[in-house]
């Protein structure tokens, strides 16, 4: 598969790429040239422009009214100039002199981009003040820039250089600043509020634009009507199965809670996720099912069952809590045991229609599966992918790495090491689950779309 996401360049702008936009500027080529060049985008060459040009005063009388100026003496220095737009000694037309001077800007440098004067053939003879590019001032404007951002810091360039190397790259990974330095706090000696800030001054290579939880979320949609599946599971057959059984069944059983819930991928496609959540540890494996209806589900415990054998799963999956999509209308063959017959391997239970926070942990963790698998925010978003063609392997290897993220609301526990305190470790061998090491977790696209 082909990586949707183009791979960023964070490399800063050296000496050499500054001459290069001057050169560029000089020659009359616009910013977006000058980009594909340098291979950069429009926008940080615009702001690169922007931010280090240098401002020339103007050199002659910039006022709007000099045309027809009769003006004398403004200054009160009884000079012999006959007019005083005509003095060269003095700047005697500015606002503290002349009450009729009204400055005057060059039309062409505040309306065409890049706004700046470089290439211009009047630059020589125009009154009007100017913004030049030069790339040995350009260059001394940043680094001054940069060395009053971490001033206030009270961090020398190494440090930062040091906390860019061990977190920036763990954040473009998908992992949360808090995450990223809950690993890394003794040797880099902040706190989760200062590496915010940082990454605001825009001082790290990671940007707001990185972080998927700062990032503005769209607007809310008008409510739709309810669907004709959102009572799939009938009543009759939920009696002994429904919410207040589940919470009956918990205090009088010492066993922890699995949630069951799919995950869809674009509407055309008939395949969806199987996701099955341990409250306790966090955990959320992930299990294809190549139809989204409740003969795969029930095929799909069914297999797992077949892999970890009827004990083990009665010990790890003793009790389901799900919600009433049609894809768990088939409460017998969930509960069922595939490998032998007449017995039973676990208990399904339901949620109250349109209650998704009774099983709010499970809905919580998908948005760490959305950032590998990102779902559509608008109809201009391309990013809903695909979940055709993924196999298992795939989706173990997505298990593998969110469950290997640590948890800031579990004091930075990751979901494997509290399961495997519980769970024994045949229930993760049978399953091909394994921890992944913190600096290599991967919450982005490209850990499967390749």
């Amino acid at each position: 598969m082909k990586n949707p996401q183009k791979p960023h360049n964070y490399r800063r702008l050296d000496t050499a790429d500054r001459a290069i936009i001057q050169q560029g500027l000089n020659a009359g080529m616009s910013v977006s040239d000058i980009a594909a060049q340098l291979e950069r985008s429009p926008s940080s060459i615009k702001r690169e422009i922007e931010r280090n040009r240098e401002l020339i005063e103007s050199a002659g009388n910039d006022c709007l009214n000099k045309k027809s100026c009769k003006e004398r003496n403004a200054c009160k220095r009884q000079c012999n100039h006959k007019l005083c737009k005509n003095c060269k000694t003095i700047k005697c037309y500015v606002d503290e002199h002349c009450k009729n001077y009204i400055k005057g800007y060059c039309d062409k440098l505040l309306n065409m981009a890049p706004h700046v004067c470089n290439g211009c053939h009047r630059q020589g003879s125009c009154p009007f003040e100017k913004y030049v590019y030069k790339a040995g001032i350009a260059g001394k404007k940043a680094e001054q820039n940069k060395t009053d951002k971490i001033r206030r810091f009270h961090a020398s360039e190494e440090q930062i250089t040091r906390i860019d190397e061990l977190i920036s790259p763990k954040i473009l990974n998908g992992q949360s600043p808090a995450v990223a330095l809950s690993s890394e706090r003794d040797r880099v000696g902040i706190s989760v509020s200062t590496l915010y800030r940082m990454i605001d001054a825009g001082i790290l290579t990671v940007r707001n634009l990185d972080l998927p939880e700062k990032v503005g979320r769209r607007k809310r949609r008008p409510s739709k009507s309810k669907s004709k599946y959102a009572y799939a599971v009938p009543s009759e057959k939920k009696r002994g199965h429904m919410y207040n059984d589940y919470q009956d069944y918990i205090s009088n059983h010492d066993v922890f809670t699995v949630q069951m819930d799919c995950v869809e991928g674009r509407k055309a496609e008939s395949e969806a996720i199987l996701s099955l959540h341990w409250t306790e540890f966090h955990m959320q494996l992930y299990f294809m099912l190549p139809i989204h209806d409740a003969q795969n589900v029930v095929q799909q415990l069914d297999l797992i069952e077949e892999v970890l054998g009827l004990k083990l799963f009665r010990k790890c999956i003793p009790l389901l809590l799900t919600d009433n999509g049609e894809e768990f209308a088939n409460i017998e063959g969930m509960e069922r045991s595939y490998t032998v017959s007449g017995e039973k391997r676990t208990t399904v239970f339901f949620c109250e229609p349109n209650r998704s926070d009774q099983k709010g942990s499970c809905e919580v963790n998908h948005r760490l599966l959305r950032r590998i698998i990102p779902k559509r925010t608008s109809y201009k978003d391309s990013r809903n992918m695909s979940i055709r063609g993924l196999k298992q392997y795939h989706l173990t290897l997505v298990s593998n790495h969110i469950n290997s993220y640590a948890r800031p609301d579990m004091n930075y526990i990751r979901p494997y090491d509290m399961a495997r305190q519980i769970l024994p470790e045949e229930f993760f061998d049978f399953l091909g689950l394994e921890t992944i090491p913190m600096n290599e977790v991967v919450l982005k696209p490209s850990l499967i779309y390749q």
